[in-house]
Formats: C-alpha cells, sequence, structure tokens
C-alpha cells in the first residue's frame, strides 16, 4: 500500500512494507523506512509538549456525558443525595457501564474521595490508542494545549496503522480542529514544525484509498487550508 503525504517543500510516498517493527502503546507494527522517518519527526516535533495539569480526555469526556456534570474534585457528590442524584447511583452507574476497566476505577475513586481522576500517562506516547478512542468525546471540550498533548498521539496510532479510523477518534479529533476557524487558539499553540506534520498526516489521508472510506474528504481539505493559513 503506498500513500502521498505532502508538506509545503516536500511530497514522498509512505510504503507500508513490512520490515521494521515498531512498539507502540504495548502493539507490534510493522512499518517501512520511510514510515520510520516520518514517526521520528513527529516525536521530535512535539518531543516536549506536556499535559501538566490540565483536564484529560477521561475527565472532560466523563463531564459531558455523565448525567451530573461536573468533575469530583471541584464538585464533591454528596453522599446524603438520595435517588437519581445520589452518590451511589453515580458509582453504581459507572460499574455498569462500558468504559474501561482502569477508568472505571479511577473515576470510582475520585468521586467516592472527591478528587481529581488520576492520569496514568505523562507522556503522549503512553496513552494508549482505546483511550483515545473510547473518551474521543472530551476532544471537543480539552483545552488548546491539551488537544496538542494528544495529537501526536493519534496520528502516532493512525499512521502505523490505518484499522485505527474504523474508530471515531479522528471524526472527533478533527471535529475539534474544524471549530477553530472561529478563535484558531489550537492553531496557533502548533509550531511551526508541528503544523507541518499535522499537515503531512492530513495531505496522506487524500490519497490513501482505505483511509478515504472513513473520512470526510471535504472536512480534511478544510483543516488543510485553515493549517495554510495559520
Amino acid at each position: 500500500m503506498k500513500i502521498l503525504v505532502g508538506s509545503p517543500d516536500l511530497v514522498y510516498l509512505l510504503f507500508y512494507s513490512k520490515n521494521k517493527i515498531l512498539e507502540i502503546g504495548g502493539k507490534m507494527y510493522e512499518l517501512s523506512q520511510v514510515d520510520q522517518i516520518f514517526i521520528q519527526e513527529l516525536r521530535d516535533a512535539f518531543d516536549d509538549v506536556q499535559l501538566e495539569d490540565r483536564f484529560t480526555l477521561l475527565e472532560e469526556d466523563f463531564a459531558d456525558t455523565s448525567y451530573l456534570r461536573k468533575y469530583p474534585h471541584q464538585h464533591p457528590y454528596d453522599k446524603n443525595s438520595i435517588g437519581y442524584f445520589s452518590k451511589s447511583n453515580l458509582l453504581s452507574e459507572i460499574k455498569n457501564s462500558d468504559l474501561l476497566d482502569d477508568e472505571k476505577r479511577d473515576l470510582i475513586l475520585a468521586i467516592s474521595e472527591g478528587k481529581r481522576v488520576y492520569n496514568h500517562y505523562q507522556t503522549w506516547e503512553e496513552v494508549p490508542f482505546d483511550y483515545l478512542n473510547k473518551y474521543a468525546n472530551g476532544f471537543y471540550f480539552i483545552t488548546p494545549e491539551a488537544y496538542i498533548f494528544y495529537t501526536p498521539a493519534l496520528i502516532l496510532y493512525l499512521a502505523s496503522n490505518l484499522e485505527y479510523f474504523k474508530g471515531v477518534a479522528f471524526d472527533s479529533w478533527l471535529s475539534r480542529l474544524l471549530m477553530e476557524e472561529a478563535s484558531r487558539e489550537s492553531l496557533i499553540l502548533f509550531s511551526p514544525l508541528q503544523s507541518i506534520i499535522v499537515r503531512k498526516f492530513l495531505c496522506n489521508l487524500l490519497m490513501n484509498e482505505f483511509a478515504l472510506d472513513f473520512i470526510e474528504v471535504g472536512d480534511v481539505k478544510r483543516a488543510l487550508e485553515m493549517i495554510d493559513e495559520k
């Protein structure tokens, strides 16, 4: 399979041949030499990006989808509440939900103790794809700085395995980027090198027959125009 990657001054082909093993998020991927070059460029461009104390995808997703719409450490749940809004009802809902097991435990602990939800991922390369995909709704609400933190993690997975486009993470990520047409906060925060990497990735998609089945071409082109205007 080959896909075209473009930048303002460079166009080259990526061949997904089986001659290099790469471990990402505990899983193994076979990459070509050119793939390795792009991934190294990605790592170099986002090397110093940190989440720090900003809300995570999980926290923002939970705050939006939970019927109480609260952050546990800011609005502790009243243990004396009864019925629908009771703490016990919320904990029961979480236990019976389809959340990932680690996040279930973290949310239950945070709600029980009125603390921040523990963040297991201190660097973006530690973030699993399942996490990005499961809590993709959080992309709509995270800060621009947090958006930039999760961006290379998502690109790394999608560039390594196109099957991940069958999930919802890319659509949510791209939709959030398109929301920047008004404020442009995230676009402004991308460094010139980071912008080039994101542009390469998006140009790549427009030339890949497999990816075209899972993306909205018009939205990708709009995103590219926004990056070019940055």
